[in-house]
């Protein structure tokens, strides 16, 4: 759901750190943080979510925000995922692997060629149409710049890295 929420990201960072703005569903924590605590997902849900007693003291009450408890050994924090994974983690590439088969027949229906492709194509950060950043925030109901229809219907530019001819063998 906190993907849905807030991706595509453009960046690693993008995913783990929250997004600063007045939205404050997405300005509080990143996705991972988000996801942990959110009550229906029942990680962090089990902690009350009453306010300390210093509520409204602070001239900014949403600190206050979230579980009483929160910091103490129960609790679990995107950092206590994020750490062992951190020397295999990696941005995950939108690269994709497109396989196609093609055969010419006579008028009989008789196979007289066949042949094979793979190609290796990567979508980018840029849109089709170039009229919209690349990093134009995108929230579930509306843009804060609106995208073009072209870019509505087509989304982000992909780009064809690789083309090779399979043998028969290799499939």
């Amino acid at each position: 759901r906190e993907v849905r929420k807030r991706g595509p990201f453009l960046s690693l960072a993008d995913f783990v750190n929250r997004r600063p703005g007045n939205d404050k569903k997405l300005a509080v924590s990143g996705a991972i943080q988000s996801a942990l605590d959110d009550p229906q997902l029942g990680v962090n849900g089990t902690y009350s979510n009453r306010k300390s007693i210093a509520s409204n003291v602070f001239p900014f009450p949403e600190a206050e925000d979230g579980p009483i408890s929160y910091g103490i050994p129960g609790i679990v924090k995107q950092a206590d995922i994020l750490t062992p994974i951190a020397p295999i983690l990696t941005t995950r590439s939108d690269s994709f692997i497109i396989r196609a088969y093609g055969e010419s027949v006579d008028a009989a229906g008789k196979v007289l060629a066949r042949a094979w492709c793979e190609a290796v194509v990567e979508r980018s950060a840029d849109y089709i149409d170039s009229t919209n950043a690349a990093d134009v925030v995108i929230t579930n109901a509306s843009t804060l710049a609106p995208l073009t229809t072209t870019n509505k219907a087509f989304g982000r530019r992909c780009q064809l890295v690789s083309l090779r001819w399979l043998q028969a063998d290799e499939i």
